[in-house]
């Protein structure tokens, strides 16, 4: 077997596409590249994961704070008054339960917090993003090659990317709490609290942009979250919609898993997580926000530069034109000269195979 999960196995072809095959929706069309990347998927899934191992574990330490923070009763005496009259299965105790269902939580939170964007290790998440890019521009990738040599390319403004969310994924959740507890007034509190939850919103929204631009173009990171925000705004059903998608990745499908089949839930929940989820996610995110840039962005750039580079031709034909005319002003002619002027040379006679005098050879390789 080549390779490992197909990470260093360049050699093999896929499926390829059909140049006939008429043109399909944005939706039928990512499920199509999902469909015929699954494995590549799954390895960057994998990769991300495994070169992310610090920031998971930040990811679960932020994750436990935050339910602390938010879910104050949620504590494991609570949960065993709750469960003490559920009936269990045998050999499971309500503490045994109880710590399930904080860990299940916690883990949930965590994936929300990767997956989001907002706990990341900055280098490897722009790596995998450029992937993701090209998977969904129908691009080739080399897997290991350009994932090291984009990580590599991007590590500064990713880092600093890193950090700002996830300085984000801390503050915002503490002033939420911090104006819910301390504002006596009902319509302050509900109007400071709104706005946290619109400013989580729209930061989860500029994330979504931020890496592929990173990826994409050379600007510097100013104007990069500049973009990103101006994205969240005039996109803002669109990135709703994106949203949506990502809780159902993220959050619905490992919930159910959970809920369903309980301990062993949460053990393929976290397999869910580090091999296909994060991913999947990726993919989703890449591909969607590639239609606005590739619409907003890059084809008004490259209809500019064709207008440009047409009227520096248009200028450049009329100054070669200006340069015929001054040059046929400029040159004597025949019939201006007397006919018969003693002191006229008359023209020798043309001999075949030989050039008249000032006559320019024909060109190699052309007619003569």
């Amino acid at each position: 077997m080549a390779g490992f999960f197909g990470l260093f196995d360049f050699t093999k072809e896929g499926p390829g596409i059909d140049p006939d095959e008429p043109p399909k929706g944005p939706v039928a069309t990512f499920f199509g590249i999902l469909g015929r990347k699954f494995w590549k998927v799954c390895t960057i899934s994998l990769m991300y994961s495994l070169f992310s191992l610090l920031s998971f574990a930040l990811a679960f330490l932020v994750s436990s704070y935050l339910l602390q923070l938010l879910l104050p009763t949620l504590t494991l005496d609570n949960l065993n008054q709750i469960f003490a009259d559920v009936q269990l299965n045998e050999g499971v105790t309500v503490s045994d339960l109880s710590s399930m269902v904080i860990m299940g939580l916690t883990v949930l939170v965590m994936g929300l917090l990767i997956g989001l964007s907002y706990v990341v290790t900055g280098p490897v998440h722009a790596g995998a993003t450029y992937l993701m890019r090209n998977y969904g521009r129908e691009d080739h990738a080399f897997v290991w090659s350009d994932f090291w040599e984009h990580a590599r390319k991007n590590w500064k403004q990713s880092t600093v990317t890193c950090l700002l969310s996830l300085a984000a994924s801390f503050l915002l959740p503490v002033a939420f709490v911090f104006y819910r507890r301390t504002i006596s007034n009902a319509i302050l509190r509900t109007l400071l609290t709104t706005v946290i939850v619109l400013l989580f919103i729209f930061v989860t929204f500029m994330l979504m942009y931020v890496y592929q631009m990173m990826v994409t173009f050379d600007l510097k990171l100013k104007d990069i979250f500049r973009n990103a925000f101006l994205f969240s705004i005039l996109r803002l059903p669109f990135n709703f919609l994106i949203l949506l998608a990502q809780l159902l990745i993220l959050l619905l499908i490992p919930a159910l898993l959970l809920y369903f089949l309980s301990g062993l839930g949460l053990l393929l929940t976290v397999v869910y997580y580090v091999v296909f989820a994060f991913g999947c996610n990726l993919l989703l995110v890449n591909f969607f926000i590639n239609r606005q840039i590739q619409r907003y962005m890059i084809k008004p750039m490259q209809q500019t530069e064709e207008a440009e580079t047409a009227e520096e031709d248009e200028n450049e034909d009329w100054e070669e034109e200006q340069t015929d005319t001054s040059e046929d002003q400029d040159a004597p002619e025949a019939d201006d000269e007397p006919a018969d002027d003693p002191g006229r040379r008359q023209p020798a006679p043309e001999q075949s195979g030989k050039k008249r005098p000032g006559q320019l050879p024909a060109p190699e390789g052309s007619p003569a």
